[in-house]
């Protein structure tokens, strides 16, 4: 057996096929959601997109706080 495992070892190569459990579900979600914001007013999307900031910035403080990320 040689000593130089990279000279036997030219490629590897991994493919993975499949999806996660829930993920049809998230998508279908995800469509939805963006269907509805296509009918929204412009005043509508102003207030959902300030809503969905609010919850970003409230889970990165959370994730801060527990030491998660800096």
């Amino acid at each position: 057996m040689p000593d130089d495992t990279a000279a036997v070892v030219k490629e590897i190569r991994l493919n993975v096929t499949g999806s996660i459990p829930g993920e049809a579900l998230v998508v279908a979600i995800l469509d939805y959601a963006g269907k509805q914001r296509e009918t929204m007013s412009q005043e509508n999307r102003d207030k959902w997109d300030a809503l969905g900031l609010q919850i970003v910035e409230e889970w990165r403080a959370f994730w801060r706080t527990i030491g998660v990320i800096k």
